[in-house]
């Protein structure tokens, strides 16, 4: 997840809700989080496509990527999305939060 998705998670259920799934790691990608702050969670600088591509080699489950549009793109631009499901609680129209670029009106939020 991204930092912002992060920190809307820990004001809302704390950082110990991070440990309340045995056998799952909490990726946070931030470039200001410092990772001894947030012992809970992994936290990495940048996306390293070749870390993420090691991660999906290994058995388990489904990596599932929680937070907006830029951490998504970036998923996305470097070929690491094999499938996206989209679930929106609030619909916005800012430039800024549009991961599909190429829409050109506002979506149905109905």
């Amino acid at each position: 997840m991204g930092r912002r998705t992060f920190e809307l998670a820990v004001g809302t259920r704390g950082e110990a809700a991070f440990t309340a799934f045995t056998g799952v790691t909490s990726i946070v990608f931030s470039r200001t989080l410092k990772q001894q702050e947030h012992p809970h969670v992994t936290v990495l600088h940048e996306l390293n496509a070749g870390w993420v591509r090691g991660l999906k080699a290994q058995s388990g489950k489904d990596i599932w990527l929680f937070g907006g549009s830029s951490l998504f793109r970036s998923f996305l631009d470097a070929g690491l999305v094999d499938g996206a499901k989209l679930l929106s609680y609030l619909c916005c129209w800012a430039p800024e939060f549009l991961c599909f670029r190429r829409l050109t009106a506002p979506p149905n939020c109905d």
